[in-house]
């Protein structure tokens, strides 16, 4: 039988431990890393799953079970992605996209993240709020882009906008996940033993939720090149997004898939990024399953 020991019920600086009925600190669960044999192998089956997938792909196009105009062979697509690498004109025009993207992302990660740390201090203030953003995430977002350009013109304000509009409630969404998995029987027990709403937050809603928020982030960073690249589409200046639509339009469909991939290995470099901050703050950040004792 289990039983929480408190040191001060005002929590000036004590500790909150959960210990067993023989009197000891149960210690917090560890994950089990995979051993580097495991690991290799996993790497080898990866690498070889993804060497299938493109002979199959180069076999279907040489054997024309894929129409050739629609879908380029792998080493056309290879060779195409080269000479754009290669091309310092198409680093400005990735420049120009991926530039937007992080605006946009930084403008409305930290709004999503401050929106849900309110939401979470005055659940009140969430509870009036809530039909509202309803309505507003049911918005297509992407239908919001030929507003967003007849308000803004069709410059990177637009393309901002529209990303922006996409990620902020992806980030919200999912720090509220995570505000909401903080286990209620830790705010129980801190309030009953006096600890106020602020210290309730910082010590129990606010670590709990750091995996949620770097959820939340993480996705966000991937749908703010999606909508910088949906609004490029629609009418823009420069960007990726152009390239992509006059490709398509002109049938040059290898260079369409070279961008495509070159897009997506920058993405996923910078959802890793956030993985790895997220390394760095993971040792302060609270599971309520494990636990894990609440320092000052």
């Amino acid at each position: 039988m289990s039983f929480v020991s408190k040191a001060n019920p005002t929590l000036g600086g004590a500790v909150v431990s959960v210990k067993s009925g023989a009197g000891k600190t149960r210690p917090a669960r560890r994950r089990r890393g995979r051993s580097p044999g495991s690991m290799i192998r996993l790497l080898v089956l990866q690498i070889s799953f993804g060497l299938v997938i493109v002979a199959f792909w180069e076999l279907a196009v040489r054997l024309q079970w894929l129409n050739p105009l629609l879908f380029s062979s792998p080493q056309e697509v290879a060779v195409s992605g080269m000479k754009l690498i290669a091309s310092p004109a198409q680093w400005l025009q990735f420049g120009h996209t991926i530039s937007a993207s992080i605006l946009a992302f930084l403008l409305s990660g930290i709004a999503g993240v401050a929106v849900g740390m309110v939401f979470a201090i005055w659940p009140l203030f969430r509870a009036v709020s809530d039909p509202y953003l309803t309505i507003l995430n049911a918005i297509p977002r992407f239908a919001l882009g030929p507003v967003f350009i007849a308000w803004l013109g069709i410059g990177a304000s637009s393309k901002i906008a529209l990303s922006a509009s996409l990620v902020f409630f992806v980030v919200l969404s999912n720090v509220l996940a995570g505000v909401d998995s903080a286990d209620r029987d830790w705010h129980r027990l801190m309030e009953s033993l006096g600890a106020t709403r602020s210290q309730i937050f910082r010590k129990i809603t606010l670590p709990a939720s750091v995996p949620g928020v770097f959820a939340g982030l993480r996705l966000g960073m991937i749908f703010s090149v999606l909508g910088v690249i949906v609004s490029e589409m629609i009418s823009s200046e420069n960007g990726v997004g152009q390239q992509i639509v006059l490709y398509s339009n002109t049938f040059q469909m290898a260079k369409v898939y070279a961008l495509l991939l070159i897009l997506a290995v920058i993405t996923t470099a910078l959802a890793q990024s956030i993985t790895l901050i997220q390394r760095r703050v993971s040792s302060w950040s609270y599971n309520s399953s494990t636990g894990t004792e609440l320092a000052k």
